[in-house]
C-alpha cells in the first residue's frame, strides 16, 4: 500500500500488478481486474455499539480467453509464484470451458474521463469517529424510551482494469451509507432512516437519529390500509432506492427481445414515446458531485454522462458490445448512478 493515507493500490501499483499478471499470459487475450482498499464497519444493537471491525485486501481477477472460450480466476495472494499460478489455472479453465458465442475481443487504449471520486474524509474515517456518530442515534434512543440499530458501512480504495491490447484505466473512490431502526420495546411500532454519499462530511447523523425517531413514534396506534389507490409521497431514500431497481432495465436488448417494460406489444421498444410526467429528467453522471462513480465497466468500456429520460420521454437505451455489433449501433454502457430532476416543491407542501 502507499505510504499516505490514502486508502487502496496507487496508479503506478496497480499498473505494475497488472503488468506483472499479464506477463504472465500465454493465452490470445488476457484481462485483470483489480480491486484494493480497506472496509470498515460498525454496527449498533439493543441501544449499544455491538461490533466493529475493518479489513485491508488486494484481489486480482484474470481472465483468460482461447478463441471464444473464457474463464476467470481470483486471488489476493501477490507473490510471484501465487500469481502465475491463478494465471495458469484460468488459463487451463479455459480451454476446458465451451465457447461462449458472445463473447467480444478484449479492449486495446481507450480515454477516460477524470473523476475525483475519493474524499479523504470517508477514507480517512476512524473508528472513534464512527462510535460518536453511532453514539448519537444510541442516546436519541434512550432519550425517546426506545431500541436502536443500525449500522454504518465504509468503503475506501481503488480500482484498475489492463488487457493484453494495451489497455489501462484506474480509478479512486470511497463510499459510505449510515442506516438506522427505531422499535418501540414491545415490537408493534418502528422507524426507518438513512443516507449515503461519497463523502463523509455530508452523512446526517442527527438527522438520521432523529427521523428514525420521529417516524417510530408517530407510528404508534397505527392501524393497516385497506386495499385501494393511494397518493403517495415517497421521501427521497424511498425513490432512490426505487431508482436504483430501475438502472438495470434501460438496456436495448430486453427491450427489444419482448423482455422489458420498455417493450412495445408486437415488437419494438417505447424509445422516443412519453412515459413519464414531463417534470421527470434522468441521467447518470460519473462526475456528478458526491455520487461519483466509476469511468469504465469491468471489461474497461468507458462510461459518460448521459440523458436516458428528458422530460418525461424516453431518448436512450443502453447497448452491450455484443448486441450493439449484432445491430450495427456504437455500444453504451448502462448508468452507474441515476439522477432525477429536482422539483420545485418541498415534502411538507406537496403533503398539505
Amino acid at each position: 500500500m502507499q505510504g499516505s493515507t490514502r486508502k487502496g493500490l496507487s496508479p503506478e501499483e496497480s499498473r505494475s500488478l497488472c503488468n506483472k499478471v499479464l506477463s504472465y499470459a500465454r493465452a490470445d487475450h488476457t484481462r485483470v481486474n483489480v480491486d484494493s482498499g480497506v472496509h470498515l464497519f460498525t454496527r449498533t444493537a439493543i441501544n449499544r455499539v455491538t461490533t466493529a471491525g475493518a479489513t485491508d485486501d488486494v484481489s486480482v481477477r484474470v481472465i483468460s480467453v482461447f478463441g471464444k472460450r473464457v474463464a476467470s480466476t481470483v486471488t489476493n495472494r501477490l507473490d510471484d509464484a501465487s500469481l502465475e499460478r491463478v494465471v495458469r489455472d484460468c488459463e487451463a479453465l479455459a480451454k476446458l470451458s465451451p465457447e461462449d458465442p458472445e463473447y467480444m475481443p478484449e479492449l486495446g487504449q481507450q480515454k477516460y474521463s477524470e473523476v475525483n471520486a475519493y474524499y479523504a474524509s470517508t477514507g480517512d474515517l476512524t473508528t472513534e469517529a464512527r462510535a460518536r456518530a453511532a453514539s448519537l442515534a444510541l442516546k436519541a434512543a434512550d432519550s425517546a424510551k426506545v431500541m436502536a440499530s443500525g449500522f454504518i458501512d465504509v468503503n475506501a480504495g481503488s480500482n484498475a482494469v489492463a488487457t493484453s491490447n494495451q489497455l489501462f484505466g484506474y480509478n479512486s473512490a470511497t463510499g459510505v451509507a449510515s442506516t438506522l431502526t427505531m422499535r418501540t420495546l414491545d415490537g408493534a411500532s418502528s422507524g426507518w432512516a438513512g443516507d449515503e454519499g461519497a463523502d463523509w462530511n455530508t452523512i446526517e447523523s442527527e438527522r438520521i437519529a432523529a427521523d428514525a425517531v420521529r417516524k417510530c413514534q408517530d407510528w404508534r396506534g397505527k392501524t393497516s390500509l385497506d386495499p385501494g389507490k393511494y397518493d403517495v409521497i415517497l421521501e427521497p431514500t424511498a425513490a432512490g432506492m426505487l431508482m436504483l431497481r430501475m438502472m438495470n432495465v434501460f438496456d436495448a436488448r430486453q427491450a427489444e427481445e419482448g423482455r422489458s417494460f420498455l417493450s412495445k406489444s408486437g415488437g419494438g421498444t417505447m424509445l422516443n414515446e412519453k412515459l413519464f410526467d414531463e417534470r421527470v429528467t434522468i441521467i447518470s453522471d460519473p462526475m456528478e458531485k458526491n455520487a461519483e462513480t466509476g469511468s469504465f465497466t469491468g471489461g474497461g468500456f468507458p462510461v459518460g454522462r448521459e440523458t436516458w429520460v428528458e422530460k418525461g420521454v424516453l431518448k436512450t437505451l443502453s447497448y452491450s458490445r455484443f448486441w450493439a455489433d449484432r445491430k450495427g449501433v456504437e455500444p453504451k454502457p448502462p448508468g452507474f448512478n441515476f439522477l432525477i430532476s429536482d422539483g420545485a416543491a418541498c415534502i411538507d407542501y406537496m403533503i398539505r
